[in-house]
């Protein structure tokens, strides 16, 4: 069966029509009227699924989930066992009971008797994927990053659950679980701002069950429940460094090292995809995907057209020698390697580079080898950091990196006193007293 939606034939009331409930098949084709004039707008509105759960449908008075849950419950009752002679009865029944909040939501039956967090992350991570939940207050899907974030959190729950043989209900979600969450993320090394992350999921989830009303436990709301973030020392390579490490000789390199010739290869597919991050100022999951593919050409300019996974935001990077050269190079899609791999890769190409000296950190009593903090993010960090000291307006460089908000861009600037200070003294050139 489907739902099918017929515009009204009366004068000056043609944005509004009735939607049916039509059944066909082995002789039967009847269509009944679920007793809804509704505005053709906002039925459009919910097939496309371009609304929010909790607003209202104001052409019928009710929210939108009350009216998706009647669709939803109707289907399932004329598919599981359709009698024509019921048919009526069971469309006023469902409503009754949907509106007046008595009938449980079909994709919810389950969810409403759960009582582990665990099963009901796992369910809220089903509805954001496909797409039951939506960004707040907007009428789109969430990125998947924001998806992975909740993913991440659910394995940590897992991971806390078998350590501590214990199952996690949403009623125990309380301060002092808090406290002894935290404390297993933080024994597993997790930094504070990754924890920080952890915490805000479960916080969003919990929010949600409460919503839903399958606890009243409202500890969560507490504003220690996520602990704060904390100013990273992040490092970011200069232009000098990055044209060092496009000139390695990684081959000479793993000879005097004693590596075998996969390693070396791995070695070199790291380098040549780092390299790649510091020119698209992208974050690892965008700029290992990079593709010649993706080239387009504006106003005789080419560029490297892609999504980003993370925000579903659409950049445009301008393209350059390194980048084509690097694409010909393995004819024009770069090559794979796991996270870990890449990771591993980058600090002992650090290492072999020379840069094995100490980064005295404000935040940390042993000041670790600048080798050892290379990362996959610090492609995307230099790339932000060197093209605001070349002097490419801020506007500019966020157009290219996706950001949306000046103050999380400029998070990424990692300048010393003296460079901020020679970078304002440049801007202060044209400034005259008269």
């Amino acid at each position: 069966m489907d739902f099918i939606f017929q515009k009204s034939q009366k004068k000056n009331n043609t944005d509004y029509g009735s939607v049916y409930a039509r059944i066909r098949g082995k002789g039967i084709n009847k269509k009944y009227s679920l007793g809804f004039t509704i505005k053709s707008t906002e039925w459009n509105r919910l097939k496309q699924l371009k609304y929010s759960s909790s607003s209202y449908i104001k052409s019928i008075g009710i929210k939108y989930e009350q009216f998706f849950n009647i669709l939803l419950e109707v289907k399932n009752a004329f598919e599981n066992s359709f009698n024509p002679s019921t048919a009526r009865p069971t469309i006023n029944l469902i409503k009754a009971n949907c509106i007046d909040n008595n009938l449980l939501k079909h994709n919810f039956q389950k969810t409403r008797r759960i009582s582990l967090l665990r099963d009901y992350m796992k369910q809220y991570i089903e509805d954001l994927q496909s797409g039951q939940r939506l960004k707040w207050r907007q009428a789109v899907k969430v990125s998947e990053g924001y998806v992975a974030n909740h993913k991440s959190a659910l394995k940590a729950i897992l991971l806390y659950e078998r350590e501590k043989q214990t199952n996690i209900t949403l009623c125990k979600v309380s301060t002092s679980f808090q406290r002894s969450f935290v404390a297993f993320l933080r024994d597993r090394k997790l930094s504070p701002n990754t924890i920080n992350t952890r915490m805000r999921s479960i916080k969003i989830i919990m929010q949600a069950a409460y919503k839903d009303k399958l606890t009243q436990n409202d500890d969560f709301r507490s504003n220690e429940f996520v602990p704060l973030t904390e100013t990273t020392d992040d490092i970011f390579l200069n232009h000098q460094q990055i044209k060092q490490m496009i000139n390695f000789d990684v081959k000479s390199a793993c000879l005097l090292n004693h590596k075998n010739a996969k390693a070396m290869r791995y070695l070199e597919y790291s380098r040549d995809i780092f390299v790649m991050g510091c020119f698209t100022g992208q974050r690892v999951s965008d700029y290992t995907t990079i593709n010649k593919q993706m080239k387009v050409i504006i106003d005789k300019k080419e560029f490297i057209k892609l999504t980003q996974k993370k925000t579903g935001v659409t950049v445009l990077i301008p393209c350059n020698d390194t980048i084509n050269q690097i694409l010909e190079k393995y004819n024009g899609v770069l090559p794979y390697m796991s996270l870990n791999t890449f990771r591993k890769n980058l600090k002992l190409l650090g290492e072999m580079l020379g840069w094995t000296y100490r980064v005295p950190l404000s935040n940390r009593q042993n000041s670790p080898r600048f080798c050892d903090m290379l990362s996959t993010h610090t492609a995307r960090r230099s790339f932000a950091t060197n093209t605001y000291m070349a002097g490419v307006p801020v506007a500019s460089i966020m157009s290219v990196t996706g950001h949306t908000s000046e103050k999380n861009f400029r998070k990424y600037i990692k300048l010393s006193t003296q460079e901020k200070a020679l970078i304002a003294a440049k801007d202060f050139e044209k400034f005259h007293f008269k």
